[in-house]
């Protein structure tokens, strides 16, 4: 990057764009969100002067993820609801409907199950209508176990956590269903199964 000329109307910018997205991820790794969030802000920026407009609205989106880490939920949705336009503005309509992943995670947090179910009701219809799969993702698993457990359906967010855990090949996604099913053994009171 400190040979790039930004000046140069022939510089590389959609590179440039990718070269900041990656040092973003490289400081999310290390705990520094600010320094994160201002990769992300530079990623997009240079994103949409090469005209990658899908690319731009999903460094974009990933500033969301950096306010997350630092516990500005406000800004999360803010950022999601000016993605969620810029989407449809753009032509993206499938996108513009999808909620946020990190938004079902704060609603969940925040114990507010009616708005967590709502979107995970928005999600499944674009998984059901799109025929795609989230299963061995594991973290929406993950979710709806969370729901579950916190609207009392205990033997749905055991199902939800372990099909999550069965499924999913990633090492945080398995750790996470352990734990959801500690949390559902321990609201049992099954002290072998803990």
């Amino acid at each position: 990057i400190k040979h790039a000329d930004v000046s140069d109307k022939d510089c590389d910018f959609y590179t440039l764009s990718r070269i900041y997205g990656q040092m973003a991820g490289i400081f999310e790794e290390q705990d520094s969100y600010n320094i994160m969030l201002s990769y992300f802000k530079l990623a997009s920026k240079y994103a949409f002067i090469a005209k990658d407009t899908l690319g731009a609205l999903s460094f974009y989106r990933e500033e969301g993820l950096a306010y997350y880490f630092m516990s500005r939920y406000d800004s999360v949705f803010v950022i999601n609801k000016r993605v969620r336009n810029l989407y449809s503005q753009y032509g993206y309509k499938e996108l513009a409907v999808l909620p946020s992943d990190i938004e079902i995670y704060i609603y969940l947090l925040r114990k507010d199950f009616f708005k967590a179910k709502h979107d995970m009701d928005v999600y499944d219809t674009y998984l059901a209508k799109t025929n795609k799969q989230v299963n061995g993702y594991g973290v929406y698993d993950y979710y709806k176990g969370l729901y579950y457990l916190g609207v009392n359906k205990i033997d749905s967010a055991r199902y939800y956590f372990e099909r999550e855990l069965y499924t999913s090949r990633d090492y945080n996604s398995k750790q996470a269903a352990a734990k959801g099913l500690f949390m559902v053994y321990k609201k049992k009171i099954d002290a072998d199964s803990i």
